[in-house]
């Protein structure tokens, strides 16, 4: 699908040099015992998202929901939640860091990881949400049950930041308070969280510079996010993953919990490190991810072999 994304990325360019009333539509072919047809991608992907049966003129049902999803799968970028993930993009809903996500997404949807080569699971939510769940809900526990987070930390997200309403839920602080506090706890998944560092970026260059010279950094409000906090309590408490209010939860400011986020070290986008920034940065999760699996394995077989050395040594002096 990367390669298809590209091959229309690219008539699409062509289309706006050249042919601006012209677009760009990719179909997919549908043979049935009477006819051949060709279907739009955008209404596949669309029926099985909403597990509706596949229509055709007259609204004529021609496949149901898993027939369209066994039929045209691999075209549809249609991924399904999962119990647990390597990696978790977290991303104000800004064009930018959207743009960010994705990308990070599709670049790491080319690697493998593990001794058995498998494909990276990664949550983003605009391709494991599905309809008819409750998506925040979805979100957090997709997030503890996460190996690594990702944090974009952009300007675009401080600059709604620095506007925050205490009395209404940051989707953006909720992620990054349930990272951090999972991250601490022995309940949660999440052994690392790694930060993207994304400035301004400059409409003329478009170089992106330093974040932390951003004003927004400098005027992050130190106020308590209440209904954020309350919401995090709540879904960390759902999932099992206890807050710990011992230990000032309840007064974490808006200011302490960006912070603690600056603070982990990941990856700045910089001019040196644009074009290759994405490759990068999945160059490096991917390590972080294999180093891991592999302490993972190697913990796993000290436990085996301190079995069986109990074992042997009960035998022994029975």
């Amino acid at each position: 699908m990367e390669v298809h994304d590209r091959i229309i990325e690219q008539v699409k360019n062509c289309i706006l040099e050249s042919m601006k009333s012209l677009t760009v539509i990719t179909t997919l072919p549908l043979t049935l015992t009477d006819e051949d047809l060709f279907v739009p991608i955008n209404v596949v992907r669309s029926t099985v998202l909403k597990a509706l049966p596949l229509s055709g003129a007259l609204n004529r049902k021609l496949l149901t929901p898993q027939q369209t999803k066994e039929r045209f799968g691999p075209w549809l970028k249609i991924y399904d939640f999962l119990e647990k993930y390597d990696i978790f993009v977290s991303y104000h809903k800004g064009p930018q860091d959207k743009e960010l996500a994705l990308a990070m997404f599709t670049m790491l949807s080319n690697f493998s990881c593990g001794s058995e080569l498998r494909a990276v699971e990664v949550f983003l939510d605009e391709r494991r949400l599905q309809h008819g769940r409750r998506s925040q809900d979805d979100c957090i526990q997709s997030i503890v049950n996460s190996t690594i987070v990702v944090p974009i930390f952009s300007f675009d997200a401080l600059a709604k930041i620095v506007k925050h309403d205490p009395s209404v839920v940051d989707s953006v602080l909720l992620e990054w308070i349930c990272a951090i506090e999972g991250y601490k706890s022995d309940y949660s998944r999440i052994k690392y969280i790694y930060p993207l560092f994304s400035g301004r970026r400059d409409p003329v260059t478009g170089n992106v510079g330093s974040v932390f010279d951003c004003e927004e950094f400098k005027q992050i409000p130190d106020i308590i996010p209440q209904a954020t906090l309350s919401a995090a309590e709540s879904l960390l408490t759902a999932n099992k993953v206890f807050s710990r209010a011992h230990t000032g939860f309840n007064t974490k400011t808006v200011k302490s919990i960006v912070t603690a986020i600056s603070e982990f070290k990941g990856l700045s986008v910089d001019d040196d490190k644009q074009k290759n920034f994405l490759t990068i940065c999945a160059e490096n999760l991917i390590k972080t991810l294999n180093n891991h699996l592999t302490k993972m394995i190697q913990e796993k077989v000290r436990f085996v072999y301190l079995i069986v050395v109990v074992k042997i040594y009960v035998i022994n002096t029975s």
